[in-house]
């Protein structure tokens, strides 16, 4: 990664043409609850804050790193000085860590007349129900189970799980069928 950082400023360095490396390097570089500083350099006039191999340059010597909405997983995060043709070396790289965002679980989960009901989850831009072995993704709080979708899916999982079952269930709705009623 270091390797890919250094080639990309010498392509950064090799593409602005006239640029030379004569201001300090940003020290003290820290993250703190996503928000990168840095101690400000003599002559600088803005920084380059790189993210892997993304860059946003800032007048400040803080960054907001949530404002990028960086994927999931590990990030190395490293600051240039510049002042129009004049840069400095990258600063230590800091790795900075984005963790999974989690979501609460739906709560008041209701059934009524074959319609699941939940409340609203914040966050949550679609939900997944669960029914036996089938699953749906739905962008709205509720779920019909009297969908003849549902009666489908349900009887071919039955089918595939438990034949035996099935045909219990089939003789004990033909003997219900042909039972006389009193």
């Amino acid at each position: 990664m270091r390797i890919m950082l250094l080639l990309l400023f010498s392509i950064f360095l090799v593409s602005c043409g006239d640029v030379t490396v004569t201001l300090d390097t940003p020290q003290n570089v820290v993250i703190t609850n996503g928000v990168v500083t840095w101690d400000a350099v003599t002559g600088a006039d803005s920084y380059v804050v790189v993210v892997d191999s993304n860059s946003q340059t800032v007048t400040v010597t803080s960054f907001d790193l949530k404002t990028l909405n960086l994927t999931a997983g590990d990030h190395t995060v490293q600051v240039v000085a510049q002042s129009g043709t004049e840069v400095s070396m990258p600063s230590t790289s800091l790795n900075y860590t984005v963790q999974a965002s989690s979501l609460g679980a739906p709560q008041n989960v209701a059934i009524a007349n074959g319609v699941v009901t939940w409340n609203a989850v914040t966050g949550a831009t679609a939900y997944v129900v669960h029914v036996d072995s089938a699953t749906y993704e739905v962008t709205v709080r509720t779920y019909n189970l009297n969908s003849l979708s549902y009666l489908l899916v349900h009887i071919q999982y039955l089918l595939q799980q438990k034949q035996e079952l099935v045909f219990l269930l089939l003789l004990c709705l033909l003997h219900l069928l042909l039972e006389p009623r009193t």
